[in-house]
């Protein structure tokens, strides 16, 4: 069962292989990418499958969709590639190359539409529309995920278990520092309302990091296995999805675990909240989305 004060969920069915990404856009679809190459689109309102997007050659590993619901699906090595959609109606508007054989591992779009990319060559690269404008480099394995923060700030999380906070609003995209504490890979960055940074790690933790000078706050440690994705709520509500086979919720300003959704002996690999508040999740049992 699931804790009280939450809804059986529902369950979205067409991906034929495991889901390794999701992503919202503005206009209420969600979108889900995987190992069976595709991206699918979904309707927040019912669920309801809207279209299926195709033309990776590898694993869909990173999405990200812009405020004019333009959709960034990246792919693995060796197409190692970012791909650009329509929101409107799912047709190809071109594709970003440069990775040589690399893998796209998070992706990250500024209010802007700057994109920023991280990926298997340990580097963070920047484009503006198909340019490739500069290649943010500091991290010792690969960048495993991005955020952007408030104040013009970029977070990047690593293999090398370090985040980096970079200056990008200015034009300058420069390394402002380095926050190290994780003992394991830095795989989820998720950054508040009130700019307040939290990251998970296979180190089974969450840390929250203060916004105006990086200190750590707290560090939440109920998790028994790696914290692979954060998501925060409108609300102030934490989520994040873990290799413990749950999803917990936690209050924001206090640090206190809130809920336990336990799922189905299911590693958590993806967790995204819709804009009506709608909880979505995939872990590695299934190839369903799950929706709260």
């Amino acid at each position: 069962g699931y804790s009280a004060g939450w809804r059986s969920p529902q369950f979205l069915v067409g991906h034929t292989d495991f889901v390794r990404a999701l992503a919202v856009g503005p206009n209420n679809v969600v979108y889900s990418g995987g190992k069976d190459r595709t991206v699918r689109a979904w309707s927040a309102v019912d669920g309801a499958h809207l279209r299926t997007l195709t033309g990776h050659t590898a694993r869909v590993s990173a999405l990200a969709v812009g405020i004019d619901g333009t959709v960034y699906s990246g792919s693995d090595g060796p197409e190692g590639s970012i791909r650009i959609w329509s929101g409107t109606d799912g047709r190809s508007l071109g594709t970003l190359e440069g990775y040589q054989g690399h893998s796209v591992l998070a992706l990250a779009i500024a209010d802007d539409g700057t994109l920023f990319s991280g990926g298997s060559d340990w580097a963070i690269r920047v484009w503006s529309g198909r340019e490739l404008v500069r290649t943010l480099t500091g991290h010792t394995d690969c960048v495993r995920t991005l955020a952007i923060g408030t104040r013009g700030r970029l977070y990047s999380g690593s293999s090398d278990m370090s985040i980096r906070v970079w200056m990008v609003a200015d034009g300058s995209q420069s390394h402002l520092a380095t926050l190290g504490g994780h003992t394991g890979t830095v795989r989820s960055i998720v950054v508040g309302v009130d700019g307040t940074v939290y990251s998970g790690s296979d180190d089974a933790t969450i840390r929250v990091w203060a916004a105006d000078d990086g200190r750590l706050l707290r560090t939440l440690d109920d998790h028994t296995d790696i914290v692979k994705s954060l998501v925060v709520g409108a609300d102030g509500t934490l989520f994040s999805g873990s290799f413990d086979a749950t999803i917990r919720v936690w209050c924001c300003a206090t640090g206190a675990l809130r809920y336990t959704l336990p799922c189905m002996n299911s590693l958590i690999w993806a967790v995204a909240i819709g804009n009506d508040g709608k909880l979505y999740a995939h872990g590695t049992v299934s190839r369903e989305i799950i929706v709260w």
